[in-house]
This record gives structure tokens, C-alpha cells and sequence, in this order.
């Protein structure tokens, strides 16, 4: 359990960090798509995931540490910070790859109206209590939320396939090709880290037949899995993540001789 809290503590500072940088970084530029991606990481992946931790993490064998009526407002907060944050990461990803198509920004338009009607739905039908099986509303939006990374990890994935024809034709420098190959890979890790809470509710429900209370004596094998997993899965996105804004010196000299390597090859 140790090892799962690290993983979290570092990926809240590692998104705080590659925020407040992408902050900078836009400033710097007067606007861009960074000032999306820096609100995801702010409002999301820092501020949204901190309130979460603090509401789940007291939940123990005798129940909540505190009133459940705070725990509902609570998440009311995490849930509109959440939503503003997959807002960003669906703009970010229209902006970057697909800034002139309509479909993109229908698609876009489209997420934005679920994360509020959902919103709002839980707010009007109480369904931000700390339940196991919370209302259609919570799954909706818990699935746009994971489509919106599923999104850029494909775009990412995409590009990055397209660049590597050009690196072979000189065309392209080595370290941005891996930087997609890298946030292609961030945006799966952080997409499979949302679906696992959905995996998880849907587990205890399936083996303990309960869809209100959380019996932590029974829920207990699943926790451990799923913090395990999401452990292994939070590390990965950690690293990619870190080596897309922070790559060292060594990462960089051997993404540059491997790619030496292959030209050297005969064709």
C-alpha cells in the first residue's frame, strides 16, 4: 500500500509541476493549446484527484472519518474540477491535431454539454453521496472522462507513426518523434487509471451483490488488486509523462543513437 501512495503523492507533484510549466509556457506564447493541457493538470490531475484522495482514503472498517453529507460536497467540487479538466484534454487534443476540422469541434462541443448535464444530474438526484454503484449520470460522464484520453492517445499514437516516416527521410528530429510515442503513451495510462475505478465498483458488485455500502472486510481483496494495478499503471504514467517535459540528458543521447542506428542500416 505504501508503494500505491508514493506512486500518487509523486504523480499529484508531477502534475502540479508540468501545470504551473505549462503555464509559464503559454504565457510565453501569448495563449496556445499548453493553457488547455496546463488546466487539466491543474484543475484535474492536482486539485480534483487531491479531494478524491482525502474522501476515499478515510474510509475504513467503522465507515467515513467524517459526516457523509461533507463527502457528498466534497465531491460535487472534485466532479465539476473533474469535468472542467476532461474539457481540457478534449480541447487540447482538438487544438493541437485537428484545430480546422468540424467534426473535432463538434466532438469537443459535445463532451463539454455531458461533463454539465452530468453535472448537474448528480446534483439534482444527490448522486454525489459516497455510494458504490452511483447513478447512469456518474457513468456518463466517467465515460467521457476515459474517452477523452482515449482520444489523444490515439492522435498521438497517429502522429507519431507519421513522423517516423519523415525520420527516416531526415525530416524529423528523433527526440519530438518519441515525445508523441511518449504522450501517446501518458494518455493510455492515465485513460486505463480512470477505468479502473469503473472496473473496481463493477468487481464488488459483481462478488458481494452490493450496490449502496462499501463492507470494507469484503471489498478488501479487490482494493488490493486495484491498488496493485493502478500502482503499476500510475508508474508508467509517471515516467512517460516526466520523460515527455523533463527528459535527461542520457534518455536524450539514447534516443538520438538508436535512431543513428537505424540509418545506418541498409535499406
Amino acid at each position: 500500500m505504501w508503494i500505491s501512495a508514493l506512486v500518487t503523492l509523486l504523480n499529484l507533484a508531477l502534475a502540479a509541476t508540468v501545470g504551473v510549466r505549462l503555464l509559464r509556457r503559454a504565457r510565453d506564447a501569448e495563449g496556445g493549446p499548453e493553457v488547455w493541457l496546463a488546466g487539466y493538470f491543474l484543475c484535474g490531475a492536482f486539485f480534483g484527484s487531491m479531494i478524491n484522495i482525502v474522501v476515499y482514503s478515510s474510509l475504513g472498517p467503522g465507515g467515513m472519518s467524517f459526516d457523509p453529507a461533507t463527502a457528498a460536497r466534497l465531491l460535487t467540487v472534485s466532479t465539476a474540477a473533474n469535468g472542467v479538466a476532461g474539457t481540457c484534454v478534449y480541447v487540447f487534443t482538438w487544438r493541437t491535431f485537428h484545430p480546422g476540422a468540424a467534426w473535432a469541434r463538434t466532438l469537443v462541443a459535445g463532451a463539454i454539454a455531458i461533463f454539465a448535464g452530468a453535472w448537474l444530474a448528480q446534483l439534482a438526484t444527490g448522486g454525489f453521496a459516497v455510494v458504490v454503484f452511483p447513478g447512469a449520470a456518474y457513468w456518463i460522464e466517467r465515460g467521457a472522462f476515459c474517452a477523452a484520453f482515449l482520444w489523444a492517445a490515439v492522435e498521438s499514437f497517429r502522429y507519431y507513426g507519421a513522423l517516423r516516416k519523415r525520420l527516416r527521410l531526415g525530416l524529423a528530429e528523433p527526440v519530438v518523434v518519441n515525445r508523441f510515442w511518449l504522450w501517446g503513451l501518458w494518455a493510455a495510462a492515465t485513460g486505463a487509471l480512470a477505468l479502473s475505478d469503473l472496473v473496481a465498483r463493477i468487481a464488488y458488485v459483481w462478488t458481494t451483490g452490493e450496490t449502496t455500502v462499501l463492507i470494507v472486510e469484503r471489498a478488501m481483496p479487490i482494493i488490493v488488486v486495484t491498488v496493485a494495478v493502478t500502482a503499476l499503471i500510475g508508474a508508467v504514467a509517471a515516467a512517460s509523462l516526466w520523460l515527455t517535459f523533463f527528459p535527461n540528458r542520457r534518455y536524450v543521447r539514447w534516443i538520438e543513437s538508436q535512431q543513428a542506428k537505424r540509418a545506418a542500416e541498409p535499406v
